[in-house]
């Protein structure tokens, strides 16, 4: 999905950098606790989007300072 917005126009009105979450290049380890480090879990997916939202916001805040 990222690599099409990187495409097309929309890019231009990215409030923030793209950033992808993915699993490692890695094979499925059948290990669970192997498997959980290789694939996308929900807690890294809420952090990558609390670390864009926080990068749009400290964005915002630079342009209401200057």
């Amino acid at each position: 999905m990222s690599a099409v917005i990187c495409d097309s126009i929309a890019f231009y009105y990215l409030d923030a950098p793209v950033k992808r979450v993915c699993g490692l290049d890695v094979p499925i380890p059948y290990n669970r606790e192997l498997e959980r480090n290789a694939v996308p879990t929900v807690e890294k997916i809420e952090a990558a989007i609390k670390d864009i939202m926080e990068a749009i916001i400290s964005g915002i805040l630079k342009c209401i300072r200057c």
